[in-house]
């Protein structure tokens, strides 16, 4: 006996994969106008589309994710950390990544992090030798 509800699911299925297809292509230019071209604003606004999207409910964590990492990144974390928490909540690799940006152990904040302590070195070197610079310019003048 044939089930009366196979012909409705079928029909919301062919209604539904298209409809992620979408989200999915919009994620996706969200991602290149934030990471090829650089254009935060822009990327903020296709991000925040995606979330107010209800058809595009497929790609809420992830585009959660990367809104929650870039305002992180712009030290708007209070605005990131909800993001980044609906992110947690998708589950998955996606909450992985989420919970890493929120301990700040993402691969960037880790490389942002080296760097600060290689530039606070050398600030710190280039202090120390400033005194001594002015020593080796006196000695030089004196014996001219």
């Amino acid at each position: 006996m044939k089930n009366p509800l196979l012909p409705i699911v079928a029909a919301s299925l062919l209604v539904a994969l298209p409809a992620q297809d979408q989200a999915q292509k919009a994620l996706q230019r969200a991602q290149l106008l934030e990471q090829q071209e650089g254009d935060l604003a822009a990327a903020q606004q296709a991000y925040r589309g995606l979330l107010a999207d209800a058809s595009a409910n497929a790609v809420h964590g992830e585009a959660a994710l990367r809104l929650g990492t870039l305002l992180w990144r712009l030290e708007q974390r209070d605005a990131a950390t909800p993001l980044l928490q609906q992110a947690v909540a998708a589950g998955g690799d996606v909450a992985a990544r989420a919970n890493a940006v929120l301990q700040e152990q993402d691969a960037e904040g880790k490389q942002q992090a080296e760097l600060l302590a290689k530039a606070e070195a050398l600030a710190k070197r280039i202090v120390e030798l400033a005194p001594l610079s002015r020593l080796v310019e006196a000695e030089r003048l004196r014996l001219d």
